[in-house]
């Protein structure tokens, strides 16, 4: 008969092997088991939460990898919300700089200034959410590396 055998060890790689059975004698198959390696734990790291899977801490890489994915997303928001306000803030120092009298200049410049106050936060928030995305990565490296079990 044809018989497929995998190996599924735990601080081992996965090994398969498959072979045919012809006659009623026993059969002797060995399964090479390589031990995992730290290196290989820090290369798969260079994807957040990989590194972790590959050294069975699946838990530790779920939530690595979906803090990634939500700071990004994140990230991703606040760039678009910047890059939204930032456009409408020209439009307003438009507004600001072809004001013909005292009145409309006094309200051009108070939107003007109220939406630089919103640009300049939301500018700073995209470089924390960068930096937050940046520093999850390298810690996710930095765990892949000091505690991989392996």
């Amino acid at each position: 008969g044809k018989y497929k055998i995998k190996s599924n060890l735990a601080k081992y790689e996965s090994d398969k092997i498959s072979f045919h059975i012809k006659s009623p004698d026993p059969v002797t198959q060995t399964l090479r088991l390589k031990k995992k390696t730290s290196t290989k734990a820090l290369i798969f790291s260079s994807f957040p939460g990989a590194g972790l899977l590959y050294a069975e801490k699946k838990r530790t890489a779920i939530t690595f990898f979906g803090s990634t994915i939500l700071s990004s997303l994140f990230t991703y928001y606040i760039r678009d919300q910047y890059k939204k306000n930032k456009s409408e803030l020209a439009l307003l120092q438009k507004n600001y700089f072809q004001a013909a009298d005292l009145g409309e200049m006094g309200n051009a410049k108070k939107n003007r200034d109220s939406k630089e106050v919103e640009v300049n936060k939301l500018y700073n928030l995209r470089n924390q959410s960068i930096g937050a995305r940046l520093g999850i990565y390298v810690f996710s490296i930095g765990i892949t590396w000091m505690f991989n079990g392996l």
